[in-house]
Protein backbone atom coordinates (compact mmCIF):
# COMPACT_ATOMS: atom_id res chain seq x y z
CA UNK A 1 0.00 0.00 0.00
CA UNK A 2 1.38 3.40 -0.96
CA UNK A 3 1.09 5.67 2.08
CA UNK A 4 2.28 8.69 0.13
CA UNK A 5 -0.65 8.71 -2.25
CA UNK A 6 -2.00 12.12 -3.11
CA UNK A 7 -5.30 13.30 -1.70
CA UNK A 8 -7.15 16.31 -3.03
CA UNK A 9 -10.45 17.57 -1.64
CA UNK A 10 -12.73 19.97 -3.47
CA UNK A 11 -14.43 22.51 -1.25
CA UNK A 12 -17.82 23.78 -2.28
CA UNK A 13 -17.69 26.37 -5.01
CA UNK A 14 -18.35 29.47 -2.96
CA UNK A 15 -18.66 33.03 -4.10
CA UNK A 16 -17.61 32.17 -7.67
CA UNK A 17 -14.30 30.60 -6.61
CA UNK A 18 -13.37 26.99 -7.31
CA UNK A 19 -11.25 25.79 -4.39
CA UNK A 20 -9.33 22.58 -3.79
CA UNK A 21 -6.92 21.61 -1.08
CA UNK A 22 -4.73 18.62 -0.57
CA UNK A 23 -1.35 17.11 0.08
CA UNK A 24 0.99 14.65 -1.55
CA UNK A 25 0.84 12.56 1.61
CA UNK A 26 -2.76 12.07 2.75
CA UNK A 27 -1.86 10.08 5.87
CA UNK A 28 0.52 12.60 7.43
CA UNK A 29 0.47 15.82 5.38
CA UNK A 30 3.63 17.78 6.09
CA UNK A 31 2.54 20.45 3.60
CA UNK A 32 -1.02 21.31 2.59
CA UNK A 33 -1.81 23.26 -0.54
CA UNK A 34 -4.85 25.44 -1.13
CA UNK A 35 -5.62 26.18 -4.78
CA UNK A 36 -8.35 28.59 -5.84
CA UNK A 37 -9.33 30.01 -9.19
CA UNK A 38 -11.85 32.42 -10.57
CA UNK A 39 -12.42 34.66 -13.58
CA UNK A 40 -12.17 38.43 -13.41
CA UNK A 41 -13.50 41.12 -15.71
CA UNK A 42 -11.95 44.62 -15.75
CA UNK A 43 -14.74 47.22 -15.78
CA UNK A 44 -12.53 50.30 -16.15
CA UNK A 45 -10.94 50.96 -19.53
CA UNK A 46 -7.11 51.11 -19.29
CA UNK A 47 -4.21 50.32 -21.55
CA UNK A 48 -2.41 48.33 -18.82
CA UNK A 49 -3.74 46.67 -15.66
CA UNK A 50 -0.32 45.62 -14.30
CA UNK A 51 -0.21 48.23 -11.50
CA UNK A 52 -3.71 47.28 -10.38
CA UNK A 53 -2.82 43.58 -10.31
CA UNK A 54 0.44 44.27 -8.45
CA UNK A 55 -1.44 46.27 -5.80
CA UNK A 56 -4.04 43.53 -5.40
CA UNK A 57 -1.31 40.89 -5.20
CA UNK A 58 0.66 42.79 -2.53
CA UNK A 59 -2.40 43.42 -0.37
CA UNK A 60 -3.58 39.82 -0.78
CA UNK A 61 -0.14 38.51 0.27
CA UNK A 62 -0.22 40.69 3.41
CA UNK A 63 -3.64 39.33 4.31
CA UNK A 64 -2.55 35.72 3.73
CA UNK A 65 0.49 36.25 5.97
CA UNK A 66 -1.59 37.75 8.77
CA UNK A 67 -4.23 35.02 8.63
CA UNK A 68 -1.69 32.19 8.63
CA UNK A 69 0.46 33.68 11.39
CA UNK A 70 -2.68 34.19 13.52
CA UNK A 71 -3.90 30.62 12.88
CA UNK A 72 -2.66 28.14 15.49
CA UNK A 73 -3.22 25.09 13.26
CA UNK A 74 -0.41 26.09 10.92
CA UNK A 75 3.15 27.24 11.44
CA UNK A 76 4.53 30.53 10.20
CA UNK A 77 6.14 28.88 7.18
CA UNK A 78 4.03 29.34 4.06
CA UNK A 79 4.27 30.13 0.37
CA UNK A 80 1.71 32.21 -1.49
CA UNK A 81 1.61 32.33 -5.28
CA UNK A 82 -0.79 34.74 -7.00
CA UNK A 83 -1.16 34.21 -10.73
CA UNK A 84 -2.77 36.49 -13.29
CA UNK A 85 -1.32 38.65 -16.03
CA UNK A 86 -2.21 42.35 -16.03
CA UNK A 87 -0.57 42.85 -19.42
CA UNK A 88 -2.90 40.38 -21.11
CA UNK A 89 -6.09 41.81 -19.64
CA UNK A 90 -8.53 43.81 -21.72
CA UNK A 91 -11.57 45.86 -20.83
CA UNK A 92 -14.78 43.90 -20.26
CA UNK A 93 -13.14 40.54 -21.15
CA UNK A 94 -12.72 37.60 -18.78
CA UNK A 95 -9.26 36.76 -17.49
CA UNK A 96 -8.24 33.93 -15.22
CA UNK A 97 -6.95 34.48 -11.71
CA UNK A 98 -5.48 31.74 -9.54
CA UNK A 99 -3.80 31.62 -6.17
CA UNK A 100 -1.95 28.82 -4.42
CA UNK A 101 -1.08 28.85 -0.73
CA UNK A 102 1.15 26.19 0.82
CA UNK A 103 1.12 25.80 4.61
CA UNK A 104 2.82 23.51 7.12
CA UNK A 105 0.51 22.08 9.80
CA UNK A 106 1.61 22.57 13.41
CA UNK A 107 0.23 19.16 14.39
CA UNK A 108 0.30 16.34 11.85
CA UNK A 109 -3.04 14.61 11.35
CA UNK A 110 -5.03 13.14 8.47
CA UNK A 111 -5.71 15.58 5.60
CA UNK A 112 -9.49 15.40 5.93
CA UNK A 113 -9.23 16.54 9.58
CA UNK A 114 -8.14 19.99 8.38
CA UNK A 115 -11.33 20.81 6.46
CA UNK A 116 -12.72 23.22 9.08
CA UNK A 117 -9.45 25.18 9.37
CA UNK A 118 -8.93 25.24 5.60
CA UNK A 119 -12.53 26.37 4.98
CA UNK A 120 -12.09 29.20 7.45
CA UNK A 121 -8.86 30.35 5.77
CA UNK A 122 -10.35 30.04 2.29
CA UNK A 123 -13.40 32.12 3.23
CA UNK A 124 -11.15 34.85 4.62
CA UNK A 125 -8.83 34.71 1.56
CA UNK A 126 -11.74 34.88 -0.89
CA UNK A 127 -13.55 37.67 0.97
CA UNK A 128 -10.38 39.75 1.00
CA UNK A 129 -9.65 39.09 -2.66
CA UNK A 130 -13.24 39.87 -3.68
CA UNK A 131 -13.07 43.20 -1.84
CA UNK A 132 -9.73 44.06 -3.48
CA UNK A 133 -11.07 43.21 -6.93
CA UNK A 134 -14.22 45.26 -6.44
CA UNK A 135 -12.19 48.28 -5.25
CA UNK A 136 -10.20 48.06 -8.47
CA UNK A 137 -13.32 47.65 -10.62
CA UNK A 138 -12.33 44.10 -11.56
CA UNK A 139 -15.36 42.03 -10.91
CA UNK A 140 -15.12 38.30 -10.59
CA UNK A 141 -17.43 35.75 -12.14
Amino acid sequence: MNKRSKKEIKLQNTDKYTVRYGSLNKEIPEVIYIRAKTKIIPKTKKSDYSKDILGIKDEFNRTVKKLIVDNKSFGNNYICHFDTNGNGMTYNKKSFLKYDVYVKPSILKNISDYECEISSLVNAFNNNLSNLLEKSNMFYS
